[in-house]
């Protein structure tokens, strides 16, 4: 699992110190390096809960980690009073099951524990040399294990559209180091997907941020580990990360 982190590390490292450089060769064809700007990520510690009606909480702690870039927002300028911001994202964290196992028969649930979330967001709003303020829709794909506990027991992923609301505050009116708050939610009680993310800035370069985040997601069909095949639940996933964030927040 170190070994994971460390890697997960090095990678977001070298991943925000890229430049965006123009090369041609001898036969006049322009290649252009990945900027900065275009990449960000995650790498936090992590714990994940489920929970069913009658069954002890399903807990795992571990290690989260997140690679996303603005696609669109990633050429518009941060000086207008109209702002945009958009993002594709894959989130991915894996650790252990934490509580104690339960037993379908005779045999323990998995002491594996994993959560995996991708997803396209985009937003519009006001923007001034101050603040921000944008609101739009993201649109997440989900699934997760605790053990062999699962979030969409009867199907491989959990899609949902929630509404997003994103407001900047600007230090000293960088278009860049600035705090972050997104939250989010779907109103949906069947399948939920709600949640808030925080990023707050701690160095005077843009490429450095603590990062908190919420996930909240429901889901009519779950499967607890001592179920069995085919029966299913309703289940209750939240997730808390805490952690630290490389490159530009757009």
């Amino acid at each position: 699992m170190k070994k994971i982190v460390h890697i997960i590390f090095l990678f977001l490292i070298f991943s925000a110190e890229l430049k965006s450089q123009v090369y041609q060769d001898a036969g006049g064809n322009k290649y252009i390096l990945i900027d900065k700007d275009f990449i960000r990520g995650d790498i936090a510690v992590t714990q994940m809960t489920l929970k069913f009606n009658g069954i002890p909480m399903r807990v795992g702690n571990g290690v989260h980690t997140k690679l996303a870039g603005g696609i669109i927002s990633s050429f518009v300028k941060k000086e207008h009073a109209i702002a945009f911001y958009d993002e594709f994202y894959c989130n991915v964290s894996i650790g252990k099951l934490a509580s104690a196992p339960l037993y379908y028969f005779a045999s323990p649930e998995f002491k594996l524990t994993t959560s995996f979330m991708f997803g396209y967001e985009i937003l519009m709003g006001y923007n001034t040399p101050k603040f921000a303020v944008l609101g739009g829709v993201r649109f997440q794909w989900a699934n997760a294990f605790i053990g062999s506990s699962e979030l969409t027991g009867d199907k491989l992923l959990c899609g949902t559209h929630p509404f997003m609301l994103r407001t900047e505050y600007k230090i000293n009116g960088s278009p860049y180091r600035k705090f972050v708050l997104m939250a989010w939610s779907n109103f949906n009680s069947l399948k939920n997907n709600s949640g808030f993310n925080l990023d707050i800035p701690v160095s005077k370069k843009k490429r450095l941020w603590i990062t908190f985040q919420y996930e909240y997601l429901t889901y009519p069909s779950s499967s607890p580990a001592n179920y069995g095949n085919n029966q299913y639940t309703a289940g209750v996933f939240n997730q808390f990360f805490a952690g630290i964030k490389v490159g530009s927040l757009h």
